[in-house]
């Protein structure tokens, strides 16, 4: 653990970082499950793991100081944060009894998953300036003062996923980048991109420009 805290230059050192984990500890030792936990009279290997992941499941993920402690040392730790937990809870999982070696830890993508971002990070710079041509075609009715400029990136990544990735269906495109323009964006953002898009994809399709391989690809 430490070899692998240090190859990621991750470490507690600091009285900040000292003063958080005390009261967290503190925290932890008065809640209703680790006071349960130690009134058991006997425990087993298996016992011990849950009482661990279901520790960090249901509190040390949910602490209010943690999140406060990563929030001021990046803007993107609300984004990370599901990636981490679940990348922490796999970890946990993936432990035997019985054996003194150290569990490699999660990692937090797939590499096809890296493949994939990687891919359309490039592709979207390359297609930007097609794309936005298609956009503003039906948008004209909109002055690009009031146009949120996170919908405008949405858009993009959008209509390059649509062209650029054969194996994703029109309708989980449509569907994925409405949802992160609820986090994202405007309050009005999704109904917007919604309606763009899917002129955009109507287009498109009857163009030839979008070519799904299989069945319900297209929809």
């Amino acid at each position: 653990m430490k070899k692998a805290s240090e190859k990621a230059s991750a470490n507690w050192i600091g009285d900040v970082e000292q003063d958080m984990l005390k009261k967290m500890f503190i925290y932890l030792s008065e809640t209703d499950m680790f006071l349960d936990y130690m009134q058991k009279e006997s425990s087993d290997y298996k016992t011990d793991k849950n009482f661990i992941i279901q520790l960090f499941k249901k509190e040390i993920c949910n602490f209010e100081l943690l999140h406060n402690f990563f929030e001021d040392r990046s803007i993107y730790w609300q984004d990370d944060m599901d990636h981490i937990c679940s990348m922490v809870l796999k970890t946990l999982k993936s432990f035997e009894e019985d054996t003194d070696e150290f569990h490699s830890i999660s990692d937090l993508y797939k590499d096809d998953e890296k493949d994939y971002i990687i891919q359309l990070f490039h592709k979207s710079i390359k297609l930007e300036s097609e794309n936005l041509k298609m956009i503003n075609s039906y948008t004209k009715n909109w002055d690009s003062d009031r146009l949120a400029k996170m919908d405008i990136l949405l858009m993009n990544l959008a209509i390059t996923e649509a062209k650029e990735f054969s194996s994703i269906p029109l309708k989980v495109t449509l569907n994925e980048y409405i949802e992160i323009s609820k986090f994202y964006s405007t309050p009005k953002s999704n109904g917007f991109i919604n309606g763009v898009l899917d002129k955009v994809f109507i287009e498109l399709k009857s163009d030839g420009a979008i070519k799904k391989v299989g069945r319900g690809l297209m929809e």
